[in-house]
């Protein structure tokens, strides 16, 4: 490291960052076979159960995915300063919201597989 003042994983990467939201399909409350059938599209693709909020780095390139957990009871928005941190370090970095805080802590509808 001669030359090179090391300034550790503490310090902002060198990209700006930008954010791009994914909203939850229509009908996210719902579950099984209902809910994927609301959230099919016409052209066959569909949106997720719920929002994911990512952090992009600005230029192009080919840069790694992270995909960030968030705690029990938690939005998914509330990482924003650590997501943005990481992806500026070149990173792309999503956050799913992992289900909906509104419905409290029982989210076993949510959970249901798709029969």
């Amino acid at each position: 490291m001669a030359g090179k003042a090391y300034v550790g994983v503490y310090a902002d990467g060198p990209l700006q960052v930008e954010w791009v939201t994914v909203p939850a399909s229509e009908g996210s409350t719902l579950s099984g076979k209902e809910l994927h059938a609301k959230r099919t599209q016409q052209d066959g693709s569909s949106l997720p159960p719920e929002s994911l909020f990512i952090a992009v780095p600005k230029g192009s390139g080919r840069y790694p995915v992270i995909v960030l957990q968030h705690g029990y009871m938690l939005r998914n928005a509330f990482y924003k300063e650590l997501m943005e941190h990481v992806a500026s370090h070149r990173f792309i970095v999503v956050a799913p919201q992992m289900y909906n805080i509104e419905l409290g802590s029982d989210a076993t509808q949510r959970i249901q597989p798709l029969l």
